[in-house]
């Protein structure tokens, strides 16, 4: 299960770090962007909860967590190769071909139909995106014994802060230079992550067995789908005081984190080096 949470991260470290740039060159309001990832928080209150509780209570040829693994690869690699071509889409159905060709000309609100496949593409990838997270770290707790939990959760900690390291430093390099026939960096970047994301979930499915779901006989019964969303404000109150405050942490951290990688990079190449973004 490592590699399917390096390859989340690799993924979600790409999406972000080139997801402002491309969003303003295509004619996006600085004021909007924000609008636009809302897509990661939103996507995690829906989506975790359900995926989760459901992958708990399926049994299938291939185990519990496995086909939400491989949908949620193949989502991710449609959703970045989708997102790297948005432009283009975009002209193709009617947008200037500056949109795609000439961007430094582009205007805000010159490029909708861009703009429309890149928040599409945006806000379904994040959504693969979380859909992942949480077969991925359930199949921990299924394939090791209690007394490795620890080591487990380590080196998915070690494998999180790889992909984000690999996906954010590739951003870093002109890949074209090595693979000029994708023409652009974020074509190149977001089709190379999509190949990588199906590579680990390939190799994830073949070497890991999963155990086989013996459902528990239990008075207690099972809360499945949208109903675990029913349950969060209820749960919330009824929780221990210390995770109260972990919470709290939580909240506080993601809040200034989201704010700062939404705008960092904008900020950094257009108020400190004075370029603009389709400069790169």
């Amino acid at each position: 299960p490592y590699t399917t949470l390096f390859r989340s991260q690799f993924a979600w470290a790409a999406q972000n770090g080139m997801a402002t740039k491309t969003f303003r060159e295509a004619g996006m309001k600085s004021s909007v962007v924000s609008l636009a990832f809302l897509a990661g928080p939103i996507s995690g209150i829906i989506v975790q909860p359900i995926v989760g509780a459901w992958s708990d209570n399926i049994q299938t040829r291939l185990g519990r967590r496995r086909p939400f693994l491989i949908a949620g690869a193949v989502a991710i690699a449609f959703n970045m190769l989708l997102f790297a071509y948005g432009t283009e889409l975009g002209v193709a159905w009617g947008d200037p071909s500056a949109c795609d060709e000439n961007k430094s000309s582009v205007k805000e609100g010159q490029c909708p139909r861009s703009l429309g496949v890149l928040v599409v593409a945006f806000w379904l990838l994040d959504f693969a995106l979380n859909a992942v997270q949480g077969p991925a770290r359930a199949l921990l707790a299924d394939v090791l014994p209690p007394d490795q939990h620890e080591v487990g959760n380590a080196w998915f900690a070690f494998m999180i802060s790889i992909g984000n390291l690999v996906g954010y430093g590739l951003g870093s390099v002109d890949l074209t230079d090595y693979l000029s026939f994708f023409v652009t960096n974020l074509r190149a970047l977001y089709i190379v992550c999509g190949a990588a994301c199906v590579g680990c979930v390939i190799l994830t499915s073949v070497t890991i067995h999963e155990p086989v779901f013996v459902p528990q006989s239990t008075s207690v019964p099972r809360v499945r789908g949208v109903a675990v969303l029913k349950k969060l404000p209820r749960s919330f109150v009824q929780s221990p005081k210390i995770l109260k405050r972990c919470f709290a942490v939580q909240c506080t951290t993601w809040f200034a984190f989201f704010m700062t990688f939404i705008y960092y990079a904008a900020f950094v190449g257009e108020s400190v080096y004075g370029g603009i973004a389709s400069d790169g």
